[in-house]
C-alpha cells in the first residue's frame, strides 16, 4: 500500500509539469492524467468521478501510432485516433468509434494538449451524453 501510495504521488507531481518541461517529441508517447470529468445530458450536467463513469484517469496518447491507450489495473483500451494535428503549440486529436457493452451507435472524442503548459480537455459525445475532462499531459 505504501509503495501505491508514493507511485501516485510521484505521478500527480510528475502531472503538474507541462509537456515542455521533458521537452516534446510528436514521435514518443505522452502520458495525460485526468483531475475531473463533468457528464452533460439534456437535463443538465454535472461533474462526477472517473470510477462513477467507468472511465480512465490516466491514459497514453501515442501521437505516432495515433493511438490513445487507458492505463487501468485490468485491461487496457486501445482506440485509434482517426486525425492528428500540431497547431500553434497546441496537439489536436480526434476520433470516433463504437460505443462500448453493446449500447447503439458511436462515440465521437477530441483531445486538445497545449504543449507549453500541458494541460489537457478531453470530450466525449454520443446522441444522448457528452463528457469533458481536463487534466495535464507529460512525455512519456
Amino acid at each position: 500500500m505504501k509503495k501505491l501510495t508514493q507511485t501516485i504521488g510521484t505521478l500527480c507531481l510528475l502531472a503538474s509539469l507541462p509537456v515542455t518541461a521533458v521537452g516534446f517529441d510528436e514521435s514518443e508517447p505522452i502520458l495525460c492524467a485526468v483531475s475531473n470529468y463533468n457528464e452533460c445530458a439534456i437535463e443538465g450536467c454535472e461533474s462526477v468521478t472517473a470510477a462513477s463513469i467507468n472511465a480512465p484517469t490516466f491514459f497514453r496518447l501515442n501521437a505516432d501510432k495515433k493511438t490513445l491507450q487507458t492505463i487501468t489495473e485490468g485491461k487496457a483500451r486501445v482506440s485509434r485516433l482517426d486525425q492528428i494535428e500540431l497547431i500553434d503549440g497546441q496537439l489536436l486529436a480526434a476520433g470516433v468509434e463504437d460505443r462500448s457493452e453493446g449500447a447503439a451507435g458511436g462515440v465521437a472524442y477530441s483531445i486538445v494538449v497545449t504543449i507549453e503548459t500541458g494541460n489537457l480537455v478531453f470530450s466525449a459525445v454520443s446522441d444522448d451524453l457528452s463528457f469533458t475532462a481536463f487534466g495535464a499531459c507529460i512525455q512519456d
